[in-house]
């Protein structure tokens, strides 16, 4: 029988909740991040965020036991490797070697662990080789965070960063549509403090790119063209009763992070000459701003979708979808 997980990805706007069994999405929810909580994708006060956690759970009638967890980018070490087939205990004793250009504190003051990408075979048909993306992470991390979601009643049982989340969810979409996925497929995370676009080859993370831009830019923004906190400038965006999505300032966001979007793809393409990327799939808070979306269509040379594409199956409003992608992909296995 499939066990049932809720899973959180913790962001500094929202923590992101997504309860799956077996590989179906059965409930989404968020929770706005109190202030000055995360800095640098790391968690000021436990504590406090426990806390949060438990009423925003409570409120959204979520009490399951088994948890997972996104890792932030700012907290793992992960990269793809190819190395000669072996045991999964010879691989883990192999595995921290293949951080020694990245890690400075001692090798065992991390745990290791991978996901498997392709087994390529010899000309006998038995493994030869290992396509891994292995992920390498301080035990005080884990720690932190299993006495976290302890004191917030729940059971840590699994931790995933963030480009095996993302993997998770291009595998399982391959495993669906077969032969009509193409080879190449980016990700744009349209977040809240910034963009980030991550790009496979297969299943195979090539790239990770970050653009300084985001939602929190387009709060500011009308902010100060309406001489109101962010707070308030927020909840505008979010109405939009007076067309703050259409006005020039907003406009000017939308250019920017366009821009900065082509250059990455543009930059890409020519350090991956044989690159087939034609395909993003756009997710993050900003994929629910039409114009926003409307400008990337005009600008990017690529088809653009929505991520609720990849959960066919998922009875889900689309904007939940968007923001609990990765909390969903934590438990896509």
């Amino acid at each position: 029988m499939a066990k049932t997980y809720v899973s959180f990805d913790i962001g500094s706007n929202s923590v992101k909740m997504a309860v799956c069994s077996g590989g179906r999405v059965l409930r989404l929810a968020t929770g706005e991040t109190p202030d000055n909580l995360i800095k640098e994708g790391r968690i000021v006060s436990p504590e406090t965020m426990a806390e949060f956690i438990r009423e925003t759970a409570k409120r959204n009638r979520i009490n399951v036991s088994n948890c997972a967890v996104v890792i932030p980018p700012s907290l793992t070490y992960c990269k793809p490797v190819t190395i000669p087939a072996m045991s999964r205990e010879n691989l883990h004793i192999n595995l921290p070697y293949e951080f020694r250009d990245f890690i400075t504190q001692e090798k065992d003051k991390y745990f290791y662990d991978y996901a498997v990408i392709n087994t390529q075979l010899d000309e006998n048909g038995a493994p030869a080789q290992f396509e891994l993306v292995a992920a390498a992470v301080l035990k005080e991390t884990i720690a932190s965070y299993t006495a976290m979601f302890r004191r917030a009643g729940f059971r840590l049982k699994i931790a995933v960063p963030e480009e095996i989340a993302y993997m998770n969810i291009l595998r399982k979409y391959r495993e669906s549509a077969g032969e009509a996925v193409p080879g190449d497929i980016g990700f744009i995370e349209l977040g809240h403090t910034a963009t980030r676009m991550f790009i496979y080859h297969g299943l195979r993370p090539e790239a990770t790119r970050v653009i300084e831009a985001g939602g929190i830019n387009l709060d500011q923004a009308i902010a100060d063209s309406a001489g109101v906190d962010e707070h308030i400038a927020r909840a505008y965006k979010h109405a939009n009763g007076h067309g703050e999505l259409s006005s020039e300032v907003s406009v000017n966001i939308y250019q920017t992070i366009s821009m900065d979007i082509v250059r990455a793809i543009n930059f890409y393409g020519f350090n991956v000459p044989d690159s087939r990327l034609e395909d993003v799939f756009i997710c993050g808070g900003g994929a629910s701003v039409t114009e926003l979306i409307n400008r990337l269509r005009e600008d990017l040379p690529l088809r653009i979708h929505h991520i609720s594409e990849m959960f066919p199956k998922a009875a889900a409003k689309q904007a939940d979808l968007a923001v609990c992608q990765t909390a969903i992909g934590a438990v896509l296995y």
